[in-house]
């Protein structure tokens, strides 16, 4: 299976797991011009950060379209690729099970106090949780 992997901040990636964003955009630039033009792929890998453990989660490759659009920040709408995400197959080291269940806050403080008193022990990072 072909992917194509991205990097996004956290709260787009929040959006994308729980289904209220169903694009990603990216300036067009040389870089994801040689990516995205004549490629083909099966998945989107969308990973929130650098850490080995940073959330991920893998969606089906829909395909891509050329829009104008206007950047935060910016008043001219610029060149921009946006890429079309499919059915969510997978997430893992993100905290996704508590959205998905609808944890009550008092299960989340019990899960969240167990989590850090094993990686305590361990000396690992809690599930989701980035290096400094």
């Amino acid at each position: 299976m072909k992917s194509l992997t991205l990097y996004i901040k956290g709260e787009f990636f929040k959006q994308i797991v729980e289904g209220r964003k169903v694009s990603e955009f990216r300036e067009i630039k040389p870089f994801y011009t040689r990516r995205l033009v004549g490629k083909q792929y099966d998945v989107v890998t969308l990973i929130n950060g650098y850490a080995a453990r940073a959330p991920r989660a893998v969606l089906t490759y829909l395909g891509y379209e050329e829009i104008e659009r206007v950047w935060s920040g910016e008043t001219i709408a610029k060149p921009t690729y946006a890429i079309q995400l499919g059915e969510l197959i997978s997430v893992e080291n993100y905290l996704y099970d508590i959205l998905k269940n609808n944890l009550c806050q008092a299960d989340l403080k019990t899960l969240m106090a167990a989590t850090a008193k094993n990686s305590q022990q361990t000396g690992s990072q809690p599930t989701g949780a980035e290096s400094p």
